[in-house]
């Protein structure tokens, strides 16, 4: 199935479907966030390879239901699990 194929799809769907559609993509997204989380513990030196990631490399400083916490030079970062890495000095 293609994008547009799914679009075209939910554009058709039932309020009842879209509902379980809204349900079904929550469930992938947590679990997503939860395994991207579990890589990183407080403490932990990351970055990011995200063009919008400006800060240099950063310590987490706290873990959160959605997102990590990151101290860069003094500087707090709210940042998705998944847009981070673990940095590795060259």
């Amino acid at each position: 199935m293609t994008l547009y194929e799914a679009k075209e799809f939910v554009t058709s769907c039932s309020k009842q479907e879209l509902n379980e559609l809204i349900s079904v993509i929550s469930r992938i997204k947590k679990r997503e966030r939860a395994e991207a989380k579990a890589q990183f513990d407080v403490g932990d030196m990351v970055t990011s390879d995200d063009p919008r990631w400006y800060y240099g490399p950063g310590k987490i400083v706290k873990i959160n239901r959605k997102n990590i916490v990151v101290n860069c030079s003094g500087t707090m970062v709210n940042a998705a699990a998944p847009l981070l890495k673990h940095y590795v000095k060259s």
